[in-house]
């Protein structure tokens, strides 16, 4: 399984990407994403074109708890050189470390 993160941001910004898949081959993937923060905040799981341009497919991914390792797993069927990312729905005061974790 491929895993990637940009490790632990401290007070990132709405947007800021957490995680990124760069482009994957078109097919069906398993994922998860796991993610730990010491503050309660929303991530948004995004599932990008393949001119990495516009989502295609977003969902909204609350952590409320403090230190919380959240892990979630989905089954995505992808389109050739699409990508996933983890980015921040708003400002955090604290500190997040989100990974992504896939497989075909």
């Amino acid at each position: 399984m491929a895993w990637e993160t940009e490790g632990v941001q401290a007070s990132p910004g709405a947007g800021v990407v957490l995680a990124d898949t760069g482009r994957l081959p078109g097919g069906h993937y398993t994922v998860a994403l796991l993610v730990w923060t010491d503050a309660g905040t929303d991530i948004v799981l995004q599932l990008r074109n393949e001119a990495n341009s516009v989502n295609r497919l977003s969902q909204v991914v609350g952590v409320r708890a403090t230190h919380l390792w959240l892990p979630i797993e989905y089954q995505i069927a992808m389109q050739t050189n699409e990508r996933l990312r983890l980015v921040m729905r708003a400002a955090l005061v604290g500190e997040i470390q989100a990974s992504l974790f896939w497989s075909p």
